[in-house]
């Protein structure tokens, strides 16, 4: 995961830091995004995989507001980036899971 981080000019130590990826901005103000939301809009499910490994927050939110399930949806239907079938099923499962263990903390407080 660290090359695909550095490759997009994340640095390694926070998963779930936010900065605005390399490309060309010339029409709109750039839209803050953490891997997640770039590996999601780019359908790489198994740095997907990784990052949720690593304890990235699938309910992050760009500075637009967006997740990265939004993203990825928008990316798939666009037809961007090829097929995000798998990276869609891998964030609402991601989702999920999180909703479930959010739930459990509460209950155990």
């Amino acid at each position: 995961i660290s090359p695909w981080l550095r490759a997009n000019n994340f640095r390694e130590m926070d998963v779930n830091e936010q900065q605005v990826p390399s490309g060309c901005f010339l029409f709109k103000r750039p839209e803050s995004m953490c891997p997640i939301h770039v590996a999601a809009k780019r359908g790489h499910e198994r740095i997907i995989n990784f990052l949720l490994l690593a304890r990235a927050d699938p309910k992050q939110k760009t500075s637009r507001g967006r997740t990265a399930l939004e993203i990825a949806q928008k990316a798939e239907k666009e037809g961007s980036f090829g097929s995000h079938r798998e990276t869609l099923r891998i964030l609402l499962a991601a989702e999920r899971t999180v909703s479930v263990r959010r739930a459990i903390e509460v209950m155990g407080k």
